[in-house]
This record gives structure tokens, sequence and C-alpha cells, in this order.
């Protein structure tokens, strides 16, 4: 429960509450001992330290974490899952993918026995399969989780579909098709009032503009961007920041 108000937080932009009340509860492991629920708590920190642009921050909330799961019984896939996790936090593609594949050669209990983490492994697959430019791998993950989350009914699970689906699509250079499964994710992370998720779509709409440019594409491209640094800004996400000032610059 404690990492679940965690996750909503980060998801809903409220940052500096998340992690005020990570480092609070982190403070009871001395008393309680060495707990799962912990490392939960320092994976969702790590998340938060990362879009911050915190990358010792966040290196160091995983460390803590995976500290926690060596000195538990818990089976290899969970170390597993929490080394994509780090990777996919900082950014580290090629590293997260490499792990997807390391757990594929794996023998291991089915992971539907943990189903929170199951969520998250398949939420984040996609996407870090279009991040490591295995494009084929990507497009089909896609649809398997998209088929998947429709039926669960789960809006988070849809919305980042469609962004994963949108990034296969600009790298084919369908344009149009991007900006429909963009538009989409925009949509369902509007909804759900998930301020980064929200900008981190509208960066990636400016990216298809700027590329495409056709008619009126440099004005979209421009207003794209800078929503998305309104937003980023808001949360003092620097990475987010730079990324978009970057691109911006680019239009001038």
């Amino acid at each position: 429960m404690l990492t679940g108000y965690i996750w909503v937080l980060d998801k809903q932009g409220l940052w500096t509450e998340a992690l005020e009340h990570g480092r609070r509860v982190s403070l009871l492991a001395d008393r309680v001992g060495c707990d799962m629920c912990f490392s939960y708590i320092h994976m969702a920190l790590a998340d938060i330290e990362a879009k911050l642009g915190h990358r010792d921050q966040s290196q160091g909330c995983i460390d803590s974490a995976l500290s926690i799961i060596s000195q538990l019984p818990q089976p290899p896939m969970q170390t597993v899952r929490w080394r994509f996790f780090s990777h996919v936090f900082l950014q580290e593609w090629q590293d997260a993918w490499a792990v997807v594949e390391e757990a594929r050669a794996m023998t291991y209990p089915d992971i539907a026995t943990t189903p929170f983490a199951r969520f998250n492994w398949s939420i984040m697959l996609p996407e870090a399969a279009a991040r490591a430019r295995q494009w084929s791998e990507a497009e089909l993950l896609a649809g398997e989780t998209l088929a998947f989350f429709e039926r669960q009914r789960s809006p988070l699970g849809v919305a980042s579909s469609h962004f994963a689906l949108g990034l296969t699509h600009t790298r084919q250079q369908k344009w149009d098709e991007a900006l429909t499964e963009y538009q989409q994710a925009l949509e369902g992370f509007q909804t759900l009032g998930h301020p980064w998720d929200t900008a981190n779509t509208q960066y990636e709409m400016g990216l298809v503009h700027a590329a495409r440019m056709g008619e009126r594409d440099k004005d979209k491209a421009r207003q794209c961007f800078e929503e998305a640094l309104s937003a980023f800004s808001a949360l003092g996400a620097k990475p987010g920041i730079e990324k978009v000032e970057k691109e911006l610059g680019k239009l001038k």
C-alpha cells in the first residue's frame, strides 16, 4: 500500500511529496528489518530521481533495492526485473533490452505470482524495445499489450501501448499513423492526470511534426514542444527540459 501511494504521487507529478514520504518510510527499515516493501519503495524513488535528472541519487536507490533483494529468498527473476527497470529509469535502452534477452533465456515460474511487477514489466517492454531499436519486437509487443490492457480495461496500459506504437511508426516514417497513436496516448495520459507522461508524448509529437515538415508542421512542432517544456519545467524534470529546449533551438 505504501508503494502504491508513492507510485500514484509519482504519476501525478507530486514528486517532492513522494520523495519525502518515501524517505520517511525508508527510515522504518532499521526497526522493521529487511522487507520486500522497502525494495519497491527504493525503486519508486529511483524513477523520480531519474526524471529529475539526479542520476547518482537514482542509482543509489536502485542499489538499495537490489541489496534488499539479495538478502531475501526471492526468485532470480525478481532481480532481473529490477535490473530492467533500473536501465529504463536511466534511459539505458540497450542495457535494458539485454536484460530482456537474459530473462528469455531463464527458466522461472510464471511471473503472474507477482501481478504488480508483471503489470509494470508488460507496460514498459514495448517502449524499451522501440528505444533499443528492436522495431519488429516493439510493434509486436505493443500490439499484444494493447489488446491485453484493453481487455483488462487498464487506461494506463492502453495509453502506454499507443505511445510505443507511435515510436514504431515514427521509425518507419509513417507520420500520420504515428501522430494518431500519440494522440490516443496523449488523451489517455491527460485523462489520468499524468503530467510527465503527457509532456513526454507531446515531445515525441513535436519530433514527428519537425521531421515531416509539411504545411503548418513547424508551428505544430513548436506548439508541442512549448507545451511539453511548460509541463517539464513545472515538474523540475531537467532531462525533459533540456531535450525540449534543444529541439526548440533547431526550429529557429
